[in-house]
């Protein structure tokens, strides 16, 4: 005897047993998408995540080269006054965004005659434990890579403790001055 089927049972709607359901065009994926395509959507979902970190690293490491090299030609450009007869120029070079200060301190010392806006930066670089050879802080430190705190040689600290210089559109300006009689580079104000 031949058993007649409807083509009812054949359809997706009525699923009988599993042959049919893996027949079935609705279970290649969820809302009717099949599987390579959810895939190729995830994979690209994580390239996108995989490049944001990498262009985010190369950023950070780019802050930190710059922080590296202000560091560098800074010293060197008082090694240079210092070496010379006399000197007076303004040091400008370049500072990651993130730095709101470069500031000249004397750690052996106490506050005196700074900018009220100082004082809670020398607070809290008294408290970090840094040796009393840093005289000069990047702030905040914590966003400068390790750099925060620097000594730099053959320089006279400024009478205010602290004295910062703020940044202005990602360049800093710091005085260098040194007459015949000074044996050291003098930070002017």
């Amino acid at each position: 005897m031949k058993i007649k089927r409807n083509k009812k049972a054949n359809s997706c709607l009525h699923f009988n047993h599993t042959q049919h359901l893996l027949k079935c065009k609705r279970s290649q994926g969820v809302m009717g998408m099949p599987f390579s395509v959810i895939f190729s959507i995830l994979l690209i979902v994580f390239i996108i995540v995989i490049a944001t970190i990498v262009i985010k690293a190369f950023l950070d490491y780019q802050s930190c080269s710059q922080i590296g090299l202000f560091i560098s030609d800074f010293r060197t450009e008082v090694n240079n006054a210092w070496n010379s007869q006399s000197a007076s120029y303004t040091f400008t070079s370049t500072m990651p965004r993130g730095i709101d200060y470069v500031c000249f301190v004397n750690m052996t010392r106490n506050i005196k005659d700074s900018d009220p806006d100082w004082v809670p930066i020398f607070e809290d670089v008294k408290w970090t434990g840094v040796g009393d050879d840093v005289n000069m802080i990047l702030y905040p430190y914590k966003k400068a890579c390790k750099l925060g705190f620097i000594e730099v040689r053959h320089i006279r600290l400024p009478e205010r403790n602290p004295f910062c210089i703020e940044p202005r559109d990602g360049k800093i300006n710091i005085k260098i001055e040194k007459t015949f009689e000074d044996p050291l580079v003098n930070i002017i104000e």
